[in-house]
């Protein structure tokens, strides 16, 4: 059992350290705040290599806070379709792409200054970075109201690396902690995931691994190809630590299909452990058997650019689409928030 600590005042709280928690501790922190994100995870996440496309909200939100001079994006100008081995414009649209990790690591530097793989250097400092921490290994366990008119939080934390546990007082905290959010299952327990009928099928090749012909269609577009009740897309992100160089990027792709919630039990069994995931099979635990079931089914349906990525795919993933809106984001008489995935989750299109 965890052993108990002191209860510690402290800054403003962020409860989960992905995407959402690190923007939002940047814009608290430029606002003058001391901030602490708590994130059950490691420093070093681990990204499956998946990849993210920044809307014009997060572009905004770079051009104001982002403190490196360096791109982190592979630019897009169009999504182009796929048809009988030729293509064919869908629409034109700049789209800059980068991946999970580079995301990750590129918002984490700018918070606290974290040195990785993908900034070998420190962020232009700014004034206010000291008024911030990041604790990773540090996981929720319960959130209660304390005191009376003039109320606080009191968050109990586990330190995952002592298993020593603490309680921190709290004026405000953002919950940032995901779909499967800790915070949203206990202020509104009815909003659960659900599963909306469809899976992707999700990898990524070397870019030198490719033939000429693949890279060169998929150099500057996304590429999708689309068939009856499923479908799929390609397109460039980053390599290893983030890098852009042409011939050390990764070739990105997903298909999606639809499949029953019955079968879900056999696709989503660990090929390592025998678990059933209940969303993301990690790279490296898809079953042999249900991998070499989809490339037949592969060399059935896909062809070209497309056929050539998914047979030079070496360690596939899998992620079960879901989707949920909470009805209520604020609770605690706006004491507690919840913020990105933690309050809704919208299936791809």
């Amino acid at each position: 059992m965890p052993r108990e600590a002191q209860v510690r005042a402290g800054p403003l709280n962020v409860v989960g350290g992905s995407f959402a928690g690190l923007m939002c501790g940047i814009a608290l922190r430029e606002l003058g705040h001391r901030v602490r994100i708590l994130e059950k995870d490691e420093d070093e996440r681990q990204s499956h290599m998946a990849g993210v496309c920044l809307g014009l909200d997060a572009k905004q939100f770079l051009s104001r806070y982002d403190r490196h001079t360096t791109s982190f994006t592979h630019t897009t100008t169009r999504i182009q379709v796929l048809k009988n081995d030729k293509t064919q414009m869908f629409f034109e649209v700049r789209r800059d792409i980068t991946s999970w990790d580079t995301f990750y690591f590129r918002l984490r530097s700018c918070f606290d200054g974290y040195i990785s793989s993908h900034n070998l250097s420190p962020p232009i400092k700014c004034e206010n970075m000291e008024l911030c921490s990041y604790e990773s290994r540090k996981e929720l366990l319960d959130i209660e109201r304390v005191g009376g008119e003039d109320f606080g939080l009191e968050l109990t934390v586990l330190n995952r690396e002592t298993n020593v546990t603490e309680a921190i007082r709290a004026d405000l905290v953002i919950g940032a902690d995901g779909p499967s959010s800790f915070i949203r299952a206990k202020y509104s327990p009815g909003t659960e995931r659900q599963y909306v009928g469809y899976v992707a099928w999700r990898g990524t090749v070397p870019e030198n691994e490719l033939s000429t012909a693949t890279r060169e269609t998929c150099n500057s577009s996304a590429t999708v190809v689309r068939f009856h009740r499923h479908h799929c897309i390609m397109y460039m992100i980053p390599g290893a630590n983030g890098s852009l160089k042409q011939g050390e990027r990764l070739m990105n792709f997903l298909w999606y299909t639809n499949e029953s919630a019955e079968s879900l039990t056999e696709i989503m069994m660990d090929g390592v452990t025998g678990h059933v995931h209940h969303n993301i099979v990690p790279a490296g635990h898809v079953r042999k058997d249900v991998w070499a079931e989809r490339l037949q089914r592969a060399k059935v349906d896909l062809s070209g650019p497309f056929l050539e990525v998914v047979l030079k795919i070496k360690r596939p993933f899998i992620q079960v689409i879901t989707e949920f809106c909470s009805s209520k984001a604020v609770f605690e008489e706006g004491r507690v928030l919840l913020v990105g995935d933690s309050v809704s989750l919208i299936r791809p299109q």
